[in-house]
């Protein structure tokens, strides 16, 4: 699946790429078991622990300036930092700038929160 990644990534400048890159790294760390999702039409690498729409609890939107991570059902999030963007009735994301912010404990949080969701569902 990195191949399929990498070529997402093709067309980005190399900040939105190392942006990219490590927010996959760290996605993978967390939930090894991780399926990866690319879909080329909507420029974006979806993230499920089920292998299923369904299952989709963070996504990575390479953009020209920013790479955002979001999350499917984010309004069911504790964004204790109030930095999620978006209008949407369940979506939102955060856009990165800088790479030091991939690891930060409010990012990793919120993946976390976000695949505990996920799985409750599953498990339900």
């Amino acid at each position: 699946m990195k191949e399929e990644f990498d070529k997402l990534l093709s067309n980005y400048s190399d900040a939105v790429q190392l942006i990219a890159g490590e927010l996959r790294d760290l996605i993978l760390e967390l939930y090894p078991d991780t399926y990866e999702k690319i879909h080329f039409g909507w420029k974006i690498a979806n993230y499920s622990l089920g292998g299923t729409k369904v299952d989709n609890f963070c996504y990575i939107m390479p953009k020209k300036d920013n790479c955002s991570i979001g999350f499917p059902r984010a309004t069911e999030l504790k964004d204790e930092e109030l930095r999620l963007e978006g209008t949407g009735k369940l979506h939102r994301h955060l856009k990165i700038t800088d790479i030091k912010e991939v690891r930060s404990d409010y990012i990793i949080d919120l993946i976390n929160q976000a695949a505990i969701i996920a799985m409750e569902d599953n498990n339900a």
